[in-house]
């Protein structure tokens, strides 16, 4: 998706009643019927453009006019918003997998998680659905990895327990292993851990010795992170 048109169309737009001439737009202008309607289309889909209809634009060509809806006006005054937005505009649709952990996301977000990490923690898990959509398993299981450090140092600390020293996810579970009885922090979390550190590693450095990444494993690591997440929250 082209972002900078994208964004102009929606900053161009309005839903006072009226529909919206692409023409009057210098930037739309130029780069043309084809490629501006193809846009107003695809964000039509995703309820960002309403009433698209064929209208002659001040420079005598058939242009699609439209209004914007609710939702496109939300985003026109919120910067972060919309860029949400147009990157779901762009993305393929999920795959079971990812809108499982989507769902995850919509779950947290109507229940109690400490405000002073609540919005950071559902952007991680919208952005593990992103990126195990579009393969990049590697980063799948490094923002699961930081699901779960999160997660674990919450409860660790609302238990009074310091976690000044404690750095590893693996030493977290440990951690809580020893000092709550929480039936859902069990020893299939060490072996996720696992996973999680030779995944980072092969992110981070060069070692031949260090196996490529799997979608199997990926598909583990989100499963237990769900696993874990929902039993967080209740």
């Amino acid at each position: 998706m082209n972002y900078e048109l994208a964004q102009e169309i929606i900053k161009h737009g309005n839903n006072d009643g009226t529909l919206t001439d692409p023409s009057l737009s210098q930037l739309l202008k130029t780069n043309g019927v084809p490629k501006v309607t193809s846009l107003i289309e695809q964000l039509s889909i995703f309820d960002l453009i309403a009433d698209a209809q064929p209208g002659k634009g001040t420079d005598g060509k058939a242009w699609i006019f439209y209004s914007l809806t609710d939702l496109a006006i939300e985003c026109k005054g919120d910067a972060e918003k919309l860029r949400a937005a147009l990157v779901k505009a762009s993305s393929p649709p999920l795959n079971e997998i990812a809108q499982a952990i989507k769902e995850l996301a919509d779950l947290c977000d109507g229940a109690y998680i400490n405000p002073n990490f609540k919005a950071d923690y559902i952007r991680t898990l919208d952005e593990i659905a992103i990126c195990f959509n579009n393969d990049c398993y590697i980063a799948t299981i490094s923002l699961c990895g930081k699901i779960l450090e999160i997660s674990l140092t919450d409860i660790l600390q609302r238990n009074a327990i310091d976690t000044t020293n404690i750095r590893m996810i693996g030493q977290l579970i440990h951690a809580a292993r020893e000092n709550l009885n929480l039936r859902y922090i069990d020893n299939t979390l060490f072996d996720v851990a696992r996973i999680i550190s030779k995944s980072r590693n092969t992110a981070v450095h060069f070692n031949e010795g260090i196996p490529v990444t799997t979608r199997d494993q990926a598909v583990m690591v989100i499963f237990a992170t769900r696993h874990f997440v929902t039993n967080y929250i209740q």
